[in-house]
């Protein structure tokens, strides 16, 4: 069964990347059309076909270089390190603005699959970030995993190192260094687990 140990590596990450001074809950915005000055491309990158088989970081934000949207690109990519932990497949799909893109956020959403067999077979995640300095960007992660365990099971595995914060509306909130956990419940008793880490450059 996959633990949720690996939900504790994704702060460590980015706080190395980019420095943190502190840390907020966000709201997530509805879904939105592509806008005019808005540039959405998929690529597809194959992770490696077996967890540890490569010490090579995936390079998720290449097409953001490609494109001219770098500045952040090396926060982007130690990320997407943490959130494909395990995974031996991922697609990519690469948000910038044309114009201007190398002083404007953009995002970078990540589908990945882990091997068969894992309780928790699959997840997304999506990376945003802002360029505030050279080389200093502030930065969103977000990581969404279904759970087949019951939310009150995924708090009490996270309980020897996360802080319960309470709850919104029914949704537990946990919280582990700069990273909230919210704990979703599902009607047949499962759970979706979403991260959410905000740091700031200093």
């Amino acid at each position: 069964m996959r633990s949720f140990s690996k939900f504790s590596r994704l702060p460590a990450v980015i706080a190395t990347s980019c420095g943190i001074i502190s840390t907020a809950i966000f709201t997530l915005s509805p879904a939105y059309s592509a806008l005019p000055n808005q540039k959405t491309v998929a690529a597809r990158s194959p992770a490696p076909t077996a967890p540890g088989a490569t010490n090579q970081i995936a390079d998720i934000a290449a097409r953001l270089r490609q494109n001219s949207a770098t500045p952040c690109s090396t926060q982007i990519n130690a990320a997407g390190a943490a959130v494909l932990a395990g995974a031996i497949q991922f697609d990519t799909l690469s948000n910038w603005n044309p114009k201007g893109g190398s002083q404007r956020s953009v995002n970078v959403a990540v589908a990945q699959r882990y091997p068969a067999g894992e309780t928790i077979p699959s997840g997304v995640s999506a990376i945003v970030a802002t360029p505030v300095s050279p080389g200093r960007c502030d930065m969103v992660a977000v990581q969404v995993v279904p759970s087949p365990l019951s939310c009150d099971a995924v708090r009490s595995a996270m309980a020897p190192r996360a802080q319960a914060r309470g709850q919104l509306v029914g949704v537990s909130v946990m919280q582990q260094g700069p990273t909230e956990t919210l704990l979703v419940p599902t009607g047949t008793k499962t759970c979706v687990v979403v991260d959410l880490t905000t740091t700031y450059a200093q």
